[in-house]
């Protein structure tokens, strides 16, 4: 009888730390990444992100290079044709409608060049921080739980239990931050690659910017132009430059030129044309409520703190679209340069095509088009960014961006 009475206490000891086990612990079920993802993990932490984001370049360009040639092939012919097309008539310009078409072409480019990385990189940046947030809550509700939780206890969480339960989500947070962080290397460093060389803060900053688009698109557009001109250039070598070779060569140096002076024009007209005037138009605003605000501060007799603040907020406002509009401007004087540099370049590939077609002469090309193009790439990226240095401007400048896309 006795024996029976022991073996029942042991197996009531034994339950209740099994209980007191499942109660204290938190059962998850984690993700099960395969060996590929596990690999390309790996990779990503021990590789430079400038060496892996300049082989994604290579390989994407490589891997488009048949279409991209045939998108080039098509605006060459259409660029030959408004060469051929005669005087506009009273009724119709062929040449507007030629223009209009090669437009068209390079439009097609810029949508098929966009990888849509930075993009996937940016989604798993939201998921990451949606995963803090869940952590930061649950933490909350473990620091509310605790007050009450009992020191001892084998039936429910201990104080100790809800402190490793805190300190193992604060663990979690630290590796998404780490993370995080990991993926901002990855985008730096894909943007660096494309010759959008600015310092961390300012990069954000751009990003945020209204016109970052345009930015982006002539960035990629350009490098590609780069590899493309590359593989031109050392087809023309490789057959002793055959006057046919050399006449491709020069064509798809105009073209080249002509579709960077698309890109300034694109850029430069939407400034001109919605983002200034915009601006402007929200800088009005601002300083009108503030000058009204001002004058009630002066008359109100209660209450004069309320609008003593907001006059500080709408001064840091106004101050960072002053700010903004300085950005801008100084984004279209770059493009300016852009424009005189590409306009220079394409008159004298023009007259060299011209000279080699007219004497039926192949004349070695002489342009290096790559040295060309970093130049005019340093021309468009070298003086941007912003000199917002005030976390509050910071935030009152994705603010003005948010408006201005609300009037697009």
């Amino acid at each position: 009888m006795k024996f029976l009475i022991s073996l029942l206490v042991l197996l009531f000891t034994l339950l209740s730390i099994v209980i007191y086990i499942y109660l204290t612990t938190d059962i998850e079920v984690v993700p099960s990444f395969g060996d590929e993802d596990n690999t390309s993990q790996h990779e990503s932490n021990t590789t430079n992100p400038k060496e892996l984001e300049e082989r994604f370049l290579k390989e994407y360009f490589q891997a488009n290079w048949e279409d991209i040639q045939e998108q080039l092939n098509q605006a060459i012919e259409k660029y030959i044709e408004i060469d051929n097309a005669g005087e506009p008539s009273f009724f119709w310009d062929k040449k507007a409608s030629l223009w209009d078409e090669l437009e068209a072409i390079f439009d097609e480019i810029i949508e098929d060049m966009k990888d849509g990385r930075i993009d996937e990189h940016q989604e798993r940046i939201n998921e990451i921080k949606e995963i803090i947030q869940e952590d930061v809550v649950q933490i909350q509700a473990y620091e509310v739980d605790m007050k009450t939780a009992p020191k001892e206890s084998y039936l429910s969480t201990t104080v100790s239990g809800y402190k490793e339960k805190i300190k193992a989500l604060e663990e979690e947070i630290k590796l998404e931050m780490q993370n995080i962080k990991h993926i901002q290397k990855q985008i730096r460093a894909y943007y660096y690659n494309l010759g959008i060389v600015l310092p961390s803060g300012r990069l954000e900053l751009l990003k945020n910017r209204i016109d970052f688009g345009f930015v982006y698109e002539a960035a990629i557009v350009i490098n590609m132009l780069q590899k493309a001109m590359g593989k031109v250039k050392k087809e023309t070598m490789e057959h002793k430059y055959q006057l046919d070779k050399t006449l491709y060569y020069y064509n798809s140096s105009r073209i080249v030129f002509e579709f960077i002076l698309y890109l300034e024009k694109r850029h430069r007209e939407a400034i001109d044309k919605v983002y200034i005037p915009h601006l402007n138009a929200l800088l009005e605003r601002k300083i009108n409520a503030y000058k009204e605000d001002m004058i009630k501060s002066k008359q109100a007799k209660e209450d004069s703190e309320l609008y003593i603040d907001s006059l500080k907020v709408q001064k840091i406002f106004i101050d960072a679209t002053k700010l903004y509009k300085k950005d801008i401007l100084k984004q279209r004087k770059a493009l300016w340069r852009v424009r005189l540099v590409a306009a220079k370049h394409l008159e004298l590939t023009h007259n060299r095509y011209m000279r080699s077609k007219e004497t039926s002469e192949s004349l070695r090309p002489k342009r290096d088009m790559q040295k060309i193009l970093q130049s005019i790439i340093h021309f468009y990226f070298d003086d941007m960014g912003s000199l917002v240095e005030d976390a509050k401007q910071k935030e009152k400048y994705q603010e003005i961006t948010k408006q201005l896309h609300a009037y697009q």
